[in-house]
C-alpha cells in the first residue's frame, strides 16, 4: 500500500514554522492514529509505503512520523521522497546546528536527515530558479501517478479547503478516482472519499467483544487510542497498549446510539475519562464499568 501526503507549508497554518508546537502535533497524532489503523487492519505482511514531498510544514510532520513509526514496525513501513528540484531547501532558514536530536536541527538539517532514511528518493533535475514554481505541481503530478488502481493505495490530505497547490493536488486526485483522506488542519475534522480500507464499527461489533472508554478530550500524546472520521462516521481503534479495548472521542448522538448495539452484546464499558456529565448521562458507575489495567 502506498499513501501519498498533501499539506499547506506554514504560511497557511497561521504562519507558523515551529513545527514542534501546535497545530502540528494535532496533526501529527492524527496522522499516527492513521497508519497505526492501517498497520492493524491490512495482511500482516502488506508494507504501507509513506511518500513525502520534502516540502516543510504537512510533508515534513508526514516524513517524521513515519520515521518514527518504521522503527517500531521497521518490516511494515517503507519511506518514500519526492525531491522537487536539486536546489529546494537551498533558500530556507536556520543555521545548520550539528546536533543529531531532530528537534533541534534546523530545517535543513531535518530536510538531509529525512532523505537519509528514506528508502527510496526520486530527486529531481530541475531548478527552482531556472524552472520556477512548477516543480512542485511536477512533484505532485509523480507522486500521484505513481499510486496503483488497487482499492488501496490512497491520498493523505491535510488540507483547509482553500485554493493552491494542496487543493490542485486534492482535485487531481477525485479526477483521478483515487481514494482520499482529508484531515482539516484546525478543526481536525476527517472525512474520507472513495474505497477505504479501514474497518467500521458494524464489522467490528460483529468480529469482536471489546470494552468501550468514552474520551471528550484530545488524547494525551503518547496513548494510541483514538481515531475519529467526521460527524456521520466513526472508525475505532483497538488499542496497542489496551487490547481487547475500544476508544471513542468526542460522545455524541452517533455514539449513543451505537452504545445499544455494545450494550447488546453485554459489552463492559470503561468511565476512565468521561466527565461526571457523562457519566450521570450514560449511567456509567464503578459497578458497572470496567476500569483500564
Amino acid at each position: 500500500m502506498r499513501i501519498v501526503v498533501t499539506g499547506h507549508r506554514p504560511s497557511k497554518l497561521r504562519n507558523n514554522y515551529n513545527i514542534f508546537t501546535e497545530p502540528y502535533l494535532s496533526i501529527g497524532r492524527h496522522m499516527r492514529f492513521f497508519l497505526i489503523m492501517l498497520l492493524n487492519t491490512l495482511p500482516e505482511d502488506e508494507i504501507i509505503e509513506i511518500v513525502t514531498g520534502m516540502a516543510l510544514g504537512i510533508d515534513t510532520i508526514w516524513a517524521l512520523v513515519g520515521i518514527k513509526l518504521k522503527k517500531s514496525y521497521p518490516n511494515r513501513i517503507k519511506m518514500v521522497c519526492y525531491v522537487p528540484c536539486m536546489d529546494h531547501s537551498s533558500n530556507w532558514k536556520g543555521k545548520a546546528t550539528g546536533s543529531l536530536v531532530v528537534s533541534e536541527m534546523s530545517d535543513i538539517e531535518r530536510h538531509q536527515y529525512t532523505i537519509d532514511n528514506c528508502d527510496e528518493v526520486n530527486q529531481s533535475k530541475l531548478t527552482f530558479k531556472k524552472d520556477g514554481p512548477k516543480v512542485m505541481q511536477i512533484r505532485n503530478v509523480d507522486m500521484l501517478k505513481s499510486l496503483k488502481d488497487n482499492d488501496i493505495d490512497c491520498v493523505y490530505a491535510v488540507w483547509d479547503g482553500s485554493h493552491g497547490g494542496t487543493g490542485n493536488c486534492v482535485n487531481s486526485s477525485i479526477a483521478l478516482g483515487l481514494p482520499l483522506y482529508w484531515l482539516h488542519p484546525f478543526s481536525l475534522e476527517f472525512r474520507k472519499r472513495g474505497h477505504s480500507i479501514l474497518r467500521d464499527s458494524k464489522q467490528i461489533i460483529e468480529k469482536k467483544e471489546f470494552s468501550i472508554c468514552f474520551r471528550e478530550y484530545p488524547t494525551r500524546e503518547g496513548v494510541e487510542s483514538v481515531f475519529t472520521l467526521s460527524d456521520d462516521e466513526y472508525v475505532y481503534v483497538n488499542a496497542l497498549k489496551f487490547k481487547s479495548c475500544i476508544y471513542i472521542q468526542d460522545v455524541n448522538e452517533i455514539a449513543e446510539d451505537m452504545l445499544e448495539e455494545f450494550f447488546k452484546k453485554g459489552t463492559s464499558v470503561s468511565w476512565q475519562g468521561v466527565s461526571d456529565k457523562w457519566k450521570e448521562k450514560l449511567g456509567l458507575t464503578s459497578e458497572n464499568s470496567l476500569m483500564l489495567k
